[in-house]
């Protein structure tokens, strides 16, 4: 059974982000507990989507998959996947 993506969840886990200088273990971390996390560069996301939480250099964005492709969504009800978008240095 695939773990709920709560507004709480994001929180812990832009908290957690924001502590840390690399991003790469804090996602392996959420995954170990069932989550399913994407780390990208925010340059990898189109511009004009919003992120549900941010911070100095992570964006987090929803995934939905309950249409035939997997779009990004701000719907935690519809959310089965995290990505933390990086922010890049040149932004």
């Amino acid at each position: 059974m695939a773990l709920s993506i709560t507004a709480s969840v994001v929180e812990r886990m832009l908290q957690q982000l924001s502590l840390e200088d690399e991003a790469g273990f804090d996602v392996a971390l959420w995954r170990m507990q069932g989550y399913a996390v994407t780390l990208c560069s925010e340059d990898d996301l189109p511009a004009k989507v919003t992120p549900v939480a941010a911070c100095d250099r992570y964006r987090i964005f929803l995934v939905d998959s309950s249409q035939h492709c997997a779009r990004l969504t701000r719907d935690y009800d519809r959310a089965v996947g995290i990505v933390v978008a990086e922010v890049s240095d040149e932004n």
